[in-house]
């Protein structure tokens, strides 16, 4: 199998879980058309070296991600990953700035 496939299957499976769709493990394998522990094998590669904190619901019988986010597996421009980081560092610097005016109404380093 291609690198290609593999990001592929990644991407379908992100979308399942994002739109709590995958039902059991089985049926999982089957939408994905691969078998039941090469899908395991994918769910455990998310989890442990890409860090998704995915879990299963066995009422909804889905898997789900446990905290809001999403993988995306395609190229970004470095355009649109400078806009980002540039957010995040105004975002750093306006939270320290509000941290820092508590801490002024508050008296000082007393908070």
């Amino acid at each position: 199998m291609s690198l290609i496939d593999t990001f592929k299957r990644l991407e379908n499976l992100n979308h399942h879980i994002r739109n709590k769709s995958t039902g059991s493990r089985a049926e999982l394998a089957t939408k994905m058309e691969i078998s039941v522990s090469t899908l395991q094998d994918y769910i455990n590669f998310m989890k442990e070296v890409l860090n998704a904190p995915i879990e299963y619901d066995h009422h909804r019988r889905t898997y789900f991600f446990k905290q809001d986010g999403s993988f995306d597996f395609r190229f970004q421009a470095r355009v649109e990953r400078i806009v980002e980081l540039e957010f995040y560092d105004y975002l750093q610097k306006f939270l320290a700035e509000k941290n820092l005016k508590m801490r002024d109404k508050l008296g000082g380093d007393e908070a």
